[in-house]
């Protein structure tokens, strides 16, 4: 697994929830959206939306506890262990919601076309959020 997928599993998970969250609002006035592929409109399965939602909120708070880690390591030693942990971490709340990555970023970036789909995801993200 190349290193930058932890970044990119931060950045789809951070995206993901703001979108979610905000409905898309803020987004659509700074930036219009892009084309969905040609010919093809992304679906997915409430059950994949839901486990997206699960997977983004848990992806979030193993990167909050990263940063502390990260900010307390001392070596670059330490901090690649750190960041290693952190993405085998990542990839294992994927599994556990039953998605891949290559899931978790094809629902991110169809969320980010699709504002049906970002109020799908913020319902349940809210309902998550609700549980705890």
């Amino acid at each position: 697994m190349p290193r930058h997928t932890i970044r990119t599993l931060n950045l789809f998970g951070s995206i993901a929830l703001a979108l979610a969250l905000s409905a898309g609002v803020a987004l659509a006035q700074q930036q219009p959206p892009a084309a969905a592929p040609a010919g093809r409109a992304a679906h997915f399965s409430d059950q994949q939306l839901q486990a997206f939602a699960k997977a983004a909120l848990q992806i979030r708070a193993i990167a909050e506890k990263a940063r502390a880690a990260l900010q307390s390591a001392k070596t670059n030693k330490a901090k690649e262990e750190v960041l290693g942990s952190v993405q085998t971490r990542q990839i294992r709340a994927l599994k556990s919601n039953g998605l891949t990555v290559a899931q978790y970023e094809a629902i991110s970036a169809a969320a980010q076309h699709d504002p049906k789909m970002r109020l799908q995801i913020g319902k349940y993200v809210k309902q998550d959020l609700g549980k705890k």
